[in-house]
């Protein structure tokens, strides 16, 4: 439905249900494009609510946190999580992708994975202070270093950040070569580090293991921001009556955000704040050999893809049956 000038929308004919709410918009404020992306999940709705109800009677209705959230310029561009049959799960990968039309340079750019690890309708419980909604919480937290404008990336260029680089076709037949990352997210076990591909740094991690890094084949959840300020290593929260340390990541930093569900029927179990991702994708099994992909809406004269990046990756993502490293002409 569409929503009018007094913030309600009215759908004629409903099924009684638990349903999941999304809303989504675009503005453009100051030259810059912000989305208005937000959801809510498990929502009754059981009977009729009038407008008069909803306005004047202040009936208690499913409210949606709304706030805007910056257009781009980089996007996760494909991720492939599920791992392949037999239980091999070491080709992790994670391709992002400058769907701008300036350089940008990757210096200071993190990249985390979130809180909780697998996907539940039980969500933790933040202290109150933290405020409903204002941030993402990291379980590990990589992030690139250099000094500034070390490492450029131009329009229509993606780099690789993978669990381990290498040929995993000489391991599991099924799988596929990632041994051209640029990054490889290598947490400490010398038998698993390829001293070809550069390790990137975690700069948090509660409580690292060190034989792997290693993310949920049922689905994780990511975002990309950059921190252009020192890292802050007191800058972590607890969950309600928990030991554990999560890094806080303010959500209004956040580049990209994606949601990786068990299955495109579990929207109960979303992480991550609507405004971050209104909605999630899948690939609908555990090693499976599939990964998702975000769909193309152009390309550039010099060939190059443009993705589409609505923050909705319910709508932005599709499934393919294999990875595959720029599968549609991005440049290294």
């Amino acid at each position: 439905g569409i929503v009018d000038e007094r913030g309600i929308v009215s759908i004629d004919s409903l099924i009684p249900g638990i349903y999941s709410e999304n809303v989504s918009g675009k503005v453009d404020y100051n030259g810059q494009d912000y989305y208005l992306n937000g959801a809510v999940s498990n929502v009754s709705i059981f009977e009729d609510i009038t407008e008069e109800d909803a306005i004047e009677n202040n009936k208690k209705v499913p409210s949606i946190n709304i706030r805007p959230a910056k257009v781009g310029p980089l996007c996760f561009r494909e991720i492939y999580y599920c791992g392949v049959t037999p239980y091999y799960f070491r080709d992790q990968t994670y391709e992002i992708y400058n769907n701008g039309d300036e350089v940008f340079y990757l210096d200071s750019l993190c990249f985390a994975q979130l809180e909780p690890n697998v996907a539940t309708a039980t969500l933790p419980v933040w202290p109150d202070e933290d405020g409903v909604d204002n941030y993402v919480y990291g379980i590990v937290v990589w992030q690139i270093s250099g000094s500034g404008k070390d490492y450029p990336l131009q329009p229509g260029e993606s780099f690789l950040i993978v669990q381990e680089a290498r040929d995993h076709r000489v391991n599991n037949a099924s799988s596929f070569d990632n041994s051209m990352a640029e990054w490889e997210a290598w947490s400490g076990n010398a038998g698993r580090d390829n001293p070809e591909v550069p390790n990137i740094a975690y700069v948090f991690w509660d409580k690292p293991n060190t034989m792997q890094w290693l993310t949920s084949v049922f689905g994780a959840a990511f975002c990309i921001y950059k921190m252009d300020t020192p890292f802050d290593p007191n800058n972590w929260q607890t969950q309600v009556n928990k030991t554990q340390r999560f890094m806080k990541i303010a959500a209004g930093d956040v580049m990209d955000g994606v949601e990786l569900l068990p299955d495109m029927f579990s929207f109960d179990m979303k992480r991550i704040p609507g405004f971050v991702d209104a909605g999630g994708t899948s690939v609908g099994a555990t090693y499976c050999g599939k990964s998702v992909c975000r769909k193309v809406t152009g390309y550039r004269e010099d060939g190059t893809p443009l993705y589409q990046d609505t923050n909705n990756s319910t709508d932005d993502f599709e499934v393919m049956d294999q990875p595959m490293i720029r599968r549609n002409g991005e440049k290294v």
